[in-house]
């Protein structure tokens, strides 16, 4: 007999419900985010789960396009997120994304609630890390520094993993000083410097990882224009 801890019995529960039954998908979209962004193992049959009743587009599907509950539009880009950021789900969560699709989440990611944004940036930046040039071009001449710059101070390494995912792109293309100047324009150098100054002064021992990686970034960020 199944036990409902057993990853065979979540298999024949998926199996048993229609993918179009929004409420009920997007609550075990939910249930499964939690261990996917924990980082903890988790059985690779539950991955197979995912890949094979292609959750991940299900997920994209329900928060783009499909009329449906705010609750259930942030358990579903919830979701979508936690397989963006996990090594086996994220080509086949990408491969759900259009590149008309990636215009309009940048776009969404300047206006919507902090909450659906932090998941937003996330998928962008993953987007941008997976693709080329063209695609960093498009967000930042979108206004996707904007969207970023919001989560100084609070949200440093959210910031720090999104402008690196775009300046690897401008440098591969000899543009760093390009992207230095745009990232300097939108005063986020001003506000990494400000959020520097306070780690530094917070005596706080979980803030050290924060304080080293913000302090390797600006040095990096400095050479652009060296």
């Amino acid at each position: 007999m199944q036990r409902p801890g057993d990853p065979h019995f979540m298999g024949i529960l998926l199996n048993s419900i229609d993918c179009d039954e929004i409420e009920t998908m997007t609550s075990l979209m939910e249930a499964l985010r939690i261990p996917l962004m924990a980082k903890i193992e988790v059985n690779e049959i539950v991955f197979s789960i995912i890949l094979e009743r292609k959750m991940a587009e299900d997920a994209f599907r329900f928060y783009m396009f499909i009329l449906c509950d705010m609750d259930c539009k942030l358990s579903a880009i919830r979701f979508f997120e936690a397989c963006v950021s996990n090594d086996i789900l994220v080509k086949d969560a990408l491969d759900a994304i259009y590149k008309s699709d990636f215009k309009s989440l940048v776009c969404i990611s300047l206006y919507c609630e902090f909450e659906v944004k932090r998941s937003l940036i996330t998928i962008i930046s993953r987007y941008i890390e997976f693709h080329k040039f063209d695609a960093a071009e498009t967000a930042v001449q979108i206004g996707i520094l904007k969207a970023i710059k919001s989560f100084i101070p609070d949200h440093i390494q959210l910031v720090l993993d999104s402008l690196n995912a775009i300046i690897g792109k401008y440098y591969e293309e000899n543009q760093g000083a390009i992207i230095y100047g745009l990232i300097d324009e939108n005063k986020i150098i001003e506000k990494l410097d400000e959020a520097l100054e306070d780690l530094d002064n917070d005596e706080d021992p979980k803030t050290d990882e924060v304080f080293e990686n913000l302090t390797d970034f600006l040095e990096a960020l400095n050479q652009l224009v060296e």
